[in-house]
């Protein structure tokens, strides 16, 4: 299950970052390089997110892995806050319920 949704997220970063990268390479081309002659910050956003695409994508591989360790060591308490909040929100709408009600 937690492999399908990383190769899900896998290939949608995989199109996202292809799409930018043939939109740099359509800069080349005269027409889009006249149409984005005076927003240059479109240019360089593009040239950022070509050029770092793997750098970024490393990053958010670590911190993904980060996160499942953090979900594997602490899982537990997670699931015992949440279950304790789940509880005091049950006590809050029996109290509003019952305010309601007046």
């Amino acid at each position: 299950m937690r492999i399908r949704y990383f190769l899900l997220f896998y290939f949608c970063f995989s199109f996202v970052y292809f799409f930018f990268y043939s939109l740099a390479y359509l800069l080349k081309i005269q027409f889009w390089a006249d149409f984005f002659a005076n927003n240059k910050w479109i240019v360089n956003f593009l040239q950022a997110v070509t050029y770092a695409g793997p750098l970024w994508f490393f990053i958010i591989l670590m911190f993904s892995l980060m996160c499942r360790f953090a979900v594997r060591r602490f899982g537990e308490n997670f699931t015992q806050m949440a279950i304790k909040s789940n509880m005091q929100l049950g006590v809050f709408k029996e109290i509003v319920r019952f305010d309601l009600d007046k």
